[in-house]
């Protein structure tokens, strides 16, 4: 066992065995009154320690001590520096863009190259904030960067580890986090009271006493103490067994030439392990290697013989406190009232603690724990080097900027004690001891576990919904659902805010201008939620990831004459994220072609009552329908009333009641993902699921056609994608339809409805659709007026144009059932029952123009020219600017109170125009979202609302034909069923290589080996298949 279940046999109390301390009476008391005296304070935002305007940008190397320092003297904040970094660039972008949004500008990226931050440099999306390093001299942290033997170290947090230990030695407070953590409120301003201030490393904690190397801090901590030594000592131990593993496999009985398990020469230990260990030796004041060799014994019998020693040492140090903890101590630390949803609502908690010394050896190394774990000798080269590293002091920041060279004046720091030379110990004695503790839950929360019953699991991260801070940060690090993406999926989905699609274009390079926006306002001092507020509503979730259907509703509804910008960057910004597939996770390699075409789901269609066999027809069916027309399927929302989801045993229903906080009292919340909506009425609005067994490689990618497996190629797009996908596209029609409108006008010398851009997009009637009847004349001159110039387009909405269902209904195809149910009534939503597609249909589909695109109607080169030189009068029309281009000043549409003297009469008509064509456009997209939300209700006036007039469908089969190219989202308004692919190698690939991988489609309750199934694993099982299929049709 792990010193997790060791500690165990100390009887421990509780499994957070809460830290507290009596620092002394009077700390105790001041932290009573100074953390705990101000009933009103919310600890919401960035409080004192907002930095975004008064840091400056560093982006270069952080070899030298010179440039280290260089680089906090221009990022840090009252001594305060945030260090953080993850191998791969889109999870580093998410996390800088979290911590910089919320105001903490005071954030340090590290990378091991130089590529990664000049790609974000010359993106300029963290412009005029942007604080990112990498090393150049490769020799100084080779132990880290060129990993070579069996057991790998984590690249990211050894990164971090070896920073942070780096600043603190210069005297710096360093909060290091991994790039799965948020800021929710005012951490400083928690953290730099008494009695918190009074200890100098706090760490979030992994099992029972281990620590947790992704999260902790470091405050008021001696250049010289224990902490900057334990810190240092991780390294430096991992320097030498990099040279030399040998002592490390004697230490565990294994021959000098034994590799077997892992300890080889270029050892690099596993950085939480290893981060432990070496604070157990400063909790026990003798140096640890427990946990670097818990897993590299000879064989798991042989652990029980390693880890009793070093139990007995625990045993020997303690109990310090009358808890018999051993070494640690519980003492009580106030709560503020507004943080104690995380303590059960006590105004006081307790806090685990110990003393830290200076480790030291005494010249006692017993055989049982490993004898002396390094080769004797002086250090190796580049160990010998980071120890030089280290005495080099603070004062050294004056140099010159970015990766300066300059000559200065170094301070020389003394080295620290060495805890394996005998000569060292009293040296070690006499540093004064320092504080750590494990961090509490009303401080640092987590996805899936915590005891003060505010884990993000329960929903509490939708603090609008609850009134209360979760805590002040979020590590999701535990407890999340299984899945290949499930990380970014829970930020994504779970989490307000907590993952941006928009800033994620950043990693391949294309358009970010809300990140851009965002991180501007910022570093011109906003205040966090307002700079998150204004560009969530500028990109209609984009920044919040459109947390919900209602948040959707919202966001669009704000797009409106009244909301904080004019409609002009808004429609850009959107019209931007649109254009950045790569930031969704089916996508991301197919950038350069664009948006693949989708087939979706109407979303009346997944019911409230649906049940897990129904959905999992509904879900193979749009698979199979995806493959025969060889687009990405969008997965749908599920709403999380659907009785399938619902936890055993739970007898509370939330179709009755409806839904509500903490939603594992009746959720199973280990098969979906929970999607707070944007308001603040949960029972109104309702709750939709993501379930987990979506989030799979195979479900997402791997192509839509054989021969064999394309591990890269798209084949599904997730829910919360999509409807970011459709609301930029949806504002890049917006602006294309003004476009439109304006040049109808110009040759008609009237305004002209366009039919397309109102009636058809929104699949209902025109009085339905908010126009009169004697409109229809109008709007039919317009539409064939649009097609005579080459103006069309297929609506992204569901429509007569674009549905499935009315499609073949058009062409003379099959067509499916009566509803089952009444439409419209009270009673459960209207069931579709499922359309059974035929050979037939299949060809009637692949020869509509709406799907395959036809280039019908008149192709000839005239018709060419003649509709060029229609889109060419729009951009010379009344000398206006061409709206499709950015070119310019990007604030020209923003302009309120400006000069309009300049602007003609027939400009500002054009702009009211455009604003009038926006509000319907609005309308409609609001609408949609609507459609999307998870109530019953709400299903059912949506199935109303997508039951198609007669009137319309014969107005869509009238210029179905002028469709040029194919819809860019194609619709299914029911379940279809597709009983055989349109070839035998098409259904092959789909029962070999897709619908075993892709867990949904396995069917319901989803087996537990489909969904720990690794990626890799997944595409070996996709090439094997593929490979088996073709020496099968050889024979």
């Amino acid at each position: 066992m792990m010193l997790a279940t060791k500690l165990g046999q100390l009887a421990l109390l509780c499994v957070w065995a809460q830290l507290l301390a009596r620092l002394s009476a009077a700390s105790d008391k001041a932290g009573q009154v100074a953390a705990g005296d101000d009933a009103n304070h919310t600890f919401a935002g960035c409080g004192s320690y907002c930095s975004n305007a008064h840091v400056t940008s560093y982006v270069g190397p952080l070899d030298t001590t010179v440039q280290l320092g260089n680089a906090l003297k221009q990022l840090s904040f009252k001594k305060e520096i945030i260090i953080t970094h993850h191998a791969v660039l889109s999870e580093a972008i998410q996390v800088l863009h979290r911590w910089q949004r919320h105001g903490y500008g005071h954030t340090l990226l590290v990378q091991p190259t130089a590529e990664p931050c000049r790609h974000l440099d010359a993106g300029g999306a963290f412009r005029p904030l942007l604080g990112c390093g990498w090393f150049e001299d490769v020799r100084r942290v080779a132990f880290i960067l060129n990993q070579t033997s069996g057991c790998k170290g984590m690249l990211d947090k050894w990164l971090i580890h070896y920073t942070a230990a780096r600043a603190i030695r210069l005297g710096y407070n360093v909060l290091a986090v991994d790039a799965d953590t948020l800021p929710l409120g005012d951490f400083y301003g928690l953290m730099r009271q008494p009695p918190y201030a009074g200890v100098q490393l706090w760490s979030q904690r992994e099992g029972n006493f281990n620590v947790n190397g992704g999260f902790y801090y470091v405050q008021n901590a001696s250049v010289s103490g224990p902490v900057a030594f334990l810190l240092y000592d991780n390294l430096l131990k991992n320097a030498r067994w990099y040279a030399d593993a040998r002592p490390l496999r004697a230490a565990v009985g294994l021959s000098p030439n034994d590799t077997s398990t892992g300890i080889a020469d270029g050892f690099l230990c596993n950085d939480q392990f290893s981060l432990s260990d070496s604070v157990h030796g400063a909790v026990t004041g003798t140096p640890q290697v427990l946990e670097c060799l818990f897993h590299h014994t000879r064989d798991p019998s042989a652990r029980g013989a390693w880890e009793a020693p070093h139990l007995q040492l625990y045993r020997g140090t303690g109990p310090r406190g009358a808890q018999q903890l051993g070494p640690y101590e519980q003492l009580t630390f106030p709560v503020p009232h507004a943080l104690r949803l995380g303590s059960g609502g006590a105004a006081t908690a307790h806090v685990t603690t110990a003393a830290l010394h200076m480790p030291h050896g005494r010249g006692q190394w017993p055989a049982e724990r490993g004898g002396l774990p390094f080769a004797p000798g002086p250090l190796p080269d580049m160990a010998a080097a980071l120890r030089q590293l280290f005495r080099e002091g603070a004062g050294v920041a004056a140099g010159g900027g970015g990766g300066s060279n300059a000559e200065v004046e170094m301070a020389v720091l003394p080295d620290f004690p060495d805890p394996y030379n005998p000569a060292d110990q009293a040296a070690a004695a006499a540093v004064p001891p320092e504080r750590f503790a494990y961090l509490p839950p009303w401080v640092a929360n987590t996805w899936g576990y915590a005891p003060g019953a505010n884990a993000g699991v329960e929903g509490h991260y939708n603090s609008h919904l609850t009134a209360a801070l979760p805590a002040l940060v979020s590590h999701l690090h535990a407890g999340l659902t299984p899945g290949d993406f499930n990380k970014q999926v829970h930020l994504a989905v779970g989490v307000p805010r907590g993952w941006s699609l928009d800033v994620g274009g950043v990693a391949a390079g294309g358009a970010a201008r809300a990140a851009a926006e965002e991180a501007r306002q910022a570093a011109a001092g906003s205040s966090v939620a307002d700079a998150a507020d204004a560009v969530s509503t500028a990109t209609s979730g984009g920044s919040q990831v459109t947390s919900s259907a209602s948040d959707g509703r919202a966001a669009l509804a704000a797009r409106g004459g009244a909301g904080l910008r004019r409609a002009g960057r808004r429609r850009r910004m959107l019209a931007a994220s649109a254009a950045a597939p790569y930031a969704y996770l089916g996508t991301s390699a197919a950038a350069a072609a664009g948006m693949p075409p989708l087939l979706a789901v109407a979303p009346w269609v997944v019911r409230p009552d649906m049940s897990g066999a129904e959905f999992t027809e509904l879900v193979q069916g749009l698979m199979r329908m995806g493959l025969a027309l060889g687009r990405v399927v969008v997965w749908p929302w599920v709403p999380c009333e659907v009785p399938f989801l619902r936890r055993q045993g739970a007898t509370y229903n939330p179709t009755a009641s409806g839904h509500k906080i903490p939603w594992s009292d009746y959720l199973n919340v280990t098969a979906a993902i929970p999607n707070g909506p944007g308001s603040a009425d949960l029972r109104r609005d309702g709750l939709r699921c993501l379930l987990a067994a979506l989030d799979k490689h195979s479900c997402l990618r791997g192509g839509t056609a054989p021969p064999g497996p394309s591990p890269t190629a798209p084949r599904g797009l997730l829910p919360y994608e999509f409807d970011h996908w459709l609301a930029g596209a949806a504002a890049g029609a917006s602006r294309r339809r003004g476009d439109r409108q304006r040049l109808l006008q110009q040759a008609t010398g009237r305004r002209v409805q366009l039919a397309t851009s109102h009636a058809l997009s929104s699949g209902t009637s025109l009085p339905e659709a908010g126009v009169a009847l004697d409109e229809g004349p109008r709007l039919e001159a317009g539409l064939g007026l649009e097609l005579e110039l080459g103006l069309e387009e297929v609506p992204l909405l569901p429509g007569p144009l674009n549905t499935i269902q009315d499609i073949l209904e058009r062409r003379g195809g099959s067509r499916a059932g009566d509803p089952v149910g009444h439409v419209g009534s009270s009673a459960a939503p209207a069931a579709a029952p499922a359309l059974v597609l035929t050979a037939t249909d299949l060809q009637l589909l692949l020869a509509d123009p709406a799907v395959v695109g036809a280039g019908g109607g008149d192709s000839s080169s005239s018709s060419r020219r003649r509709r060029a030189e229609a889109r060419r009068k729009l951009m010379r029309g009344g000398g206006r600017t061409p709206r499709g281009g950015d070119e310019g000043d990007d604030d020209e549409d923003e302009e309120v109170n400006g000069d309009k003297g300049a602007v003609s009469a027939h400009q500002q008509e054009g702009d009211e125009q455009e604003q009038e064509q926006e509000q319907a456009d609005n309308s409609r997209d609001t609408d949609v979202r609507a459609r999307r939300s998870s109530s019953s209700s709400s299903s059912s006036s949506s199935m109303a609302a997508g039951s198609q007039r007669d009137g319309d469908r014969q107005s869509a089969k009238g210029h179905a034909a002028a469709i040029h190219a194919p819809a860019a989202v194609l619709w299914l308004r029911g379940p279809v069923s597709v009983p055989q692919l349109p070839s035998a190698a098409l259904e092959a690939f789909y029962r070999q290589q897709v619908e075993p991988l892709c867990c949904v489609l396995l069917g319901w309750p989803t087996a537990p080996d489909c969904m720990w199934r690794s990626p890799a694993a997944q595409v070996a099982m996709a090439a094997g298949a593929a490979a088996a299929a073709a020496a099968a049709e050889a024979a």
